[in-house]
């Protein structure tokens, strides 16, 4: 194996890339992360904070890394990328926006590739839906360079598979689904997306799901490498538990209140349920004009965007979390509500099926499923001194799950790969 191995990682955004970049560098693998908006000393992100306040501020500051060094940081495409920010905000039917986003990532990922090229690295990892211009690039000037794709979500095919199922079994709140798959910018994507897998060498997945949906692409087992995300210890919150009976028990769903994430499964759900024994809480972006929103607004608690502080205030008050999602690479979120002592009710397309077991820590469901869903409620409800257990055993399985172990994994995966 080589001796010292030159890793670069890139992301345009963020998502989970700055952990891998922090287990990367643990290493001493890391050669450099490239990025694009990062509050680097003297960038001009750092600029543009100064005039920031709120809200925007709070964004702004998850712009940084505390593991990483501004000597490990390269920024492509700073100025491009803070005006398609402004763009999202400002282009309600983001139209501009995805054009714009485009052009951006094209130049991104020409840049990417040739900084590659000059620094002689050994493995670029680079991030689903986002690397294609790149490792076209690499295939075609340095095939010797490693191309790596961490999945941050499932196969972008097996997705597209999935939700138009979806949209074919599901006659109800479907429109923005149905819009979002017929789009340009999204069969563009798509198109890319595979063209991208058969252009990746190798792959990281966070779970099995993930793994299935690249076989569904004919990416074989011995090509994908799990490592599974961990949990900050700092998160964990002993929850002193109130007594389960003779009070409605507290339900929350986290994520987008979308077709994508099984919100509406959970809807059809709530409409048999007894709401005298359950409250819902939805935490995550929804919309105030949908039908769904005027179903519901009476029977459930949509809060929209939280803050961590907060998302941490609601936790501490949940009994169950549901995440029924179509198909999620993993959902760190369900991690963090399980570090908190809240059993779970998913999917089985959700990556984080993974952690669940039956009746210890949760219930796995049958995805697009809403008779499971309301089957598994009533469940607690008829059980409700098993809570206690399973509230100690959902945090004991977090607890098994570190960033350490992550990194550990990190580590050898590199290793295998540019051995």
């Amino acid at each position: 194996m080589k001796g010292n191995i030159k890793v670069l990682i890139t992301h345009p955004a963020q998502q989970h890339s700055f952990r891998t970049a922090a287990a990367l560098k643990k290493t001493g693998y890391l050669y450099k992360y490239v990025t694009s908006v990062y509050d680097k000393e003297n960038s001009l992100t750092s600029v543009v904070k100064g005039f920031l306040r709120g809200e925007n501020l709070t964004r702004a500051n998850t712009r940084k890394s505390d593991y990483l060094e501004n000597d490990d940081i390269v920024q492509f495409c700073e100025f491009e990328s803070l005006l398609l920010l402004l763009i999202r905000r400002l282009d309600r039917k983001k139209i501009f926006y995805y054009k714009w986003h485009r052009v951006i990532l094209n130049l991104f990922n020409r840049k990417v590739a040739r900084y590659a090229i000059k620094h002689k690295v050994d493995a670029v990892i680079m991030y689903d839906t986002l690397s294609y211009k790149a490792f076209e690039i690499l295939k075609r000037k340095a095939p010797n360079i490693k191309r790596i794709i961490d999945m941050s979500a499932p196969n972008l095919s097996y997705m597209d598979l999935i939700y138009n199922n979806d949209l074919k079994e599901n006659n109800k709140y479907t429109f923005t689904l149905k819009q979002e798959v017929q789009s340009s910018s999204y069969l563009k994507t798509l198109c890319d997306s595979k063209k991208e897998i058969e252009l990746g060498q190798y792959f990281l997945v966070a779970s099995s799901f993930s793994e299935r949906s690249l076989n569904y692409s004919g990416v074989p087992s011995d090509r994908i490498f799990k490592c599974t995300y961990g949990i900050d210890s700092s998160f964990f919150s002993v929850k002193i538990k109130n007594v389960y009976e003779k009070r409605r028990l507290n339900c929350i769903f986290i994520g987008k209140v979308s077709q994508k994430k099984g919100a509406f499964y959970l809807l059809d759900a709530i409409k048999d349920i007894d709401l005298e024994k359950f409250s819902f809480r939805f935490i995550g972006e929804y919309d105030e004009q949908s039908k769904y929103y005027n179903d519901f607004k009476d029977k459930c608690d949509f809060e929209g965007h939280v803050t961590k502080d907060k998302l941490l205030h609601f936790f501490s008050k949940a009994d169950i979390l549901i995440f029924p999602s179509l198909a999620d690479g993993f959902g760190l979120s369900v991690l963090e509500a399980l570090s908190c002592g809240i059993p779970t009710i998913c999917s089985d397309n959700s990556g984080v099926s993974d952690l669940i077991e039956d009746g210890y820590n949760g219930f796995v469901v049958r995805t697009g499923n809403s008779k499971d869903i309301y089957e598994k409620l009533v469940w607690f409800d008829q059980n409700r001194d098993k809570l206690p257990s399973m509230s100690d055993n959902a945090r004991k399985t977090a607890k098994s799950y570190s960033w350490d172990k992550y990194d550990d994994l990190i580590k050898t995966t590199i290793e295998n790969i540019c051995k």
